[in-house]
């Protein structure tokens, strides 16, 4: 009779593999591959755009073109917004007028 307790107390092969780790994976969600692809828009963006907010980069620093934009305007910005005002108010009326202008008459 000892045999057989001793059978019935020993654990089977199969009981004895253990499942230590058990990876599931789960679907990714709609939201967040949209998350994940908006990202990677955006870095390349800005990668490919660099140049639309560097003007220049001395010794490593970039100079943006808003840091440009300031400077000019506080330097010539006064006469040139009243050259594209001019501009603007001559063509709206020659608009108006249906007046054509070929770039030679204009040169």
């Amino acid at each position: 009779m000892e045999n057989i307790e001793t059978q019935e107390k020993q654990p089977s092969p199969e009981k004895e593999k253990i499942n230590y780790v058990q990876l599931k994976f789960k679907k990714p969600t709609p939201l967040a591959i949209s998350i994940v692809v908006a990202v990677l828009i955006l870095l390349i963006a800005v990668i490919f755009a660099k140049g639309l907010f560097v003007a220049a980069m001395v010794n490593g620093s970039p100079i943006s073109r808003i840091s440009i934009i300031k400077e000019l305007e506080k330097k010539e910005g006064k006469q040139i917004l009243e050259n594209i005002i001019n501009e603007k108010i001559i063509k709206d009326e020659l608009n108006k007028q249906k007046i054509e202008v070929s770039k030679e008459e204009i040169d």
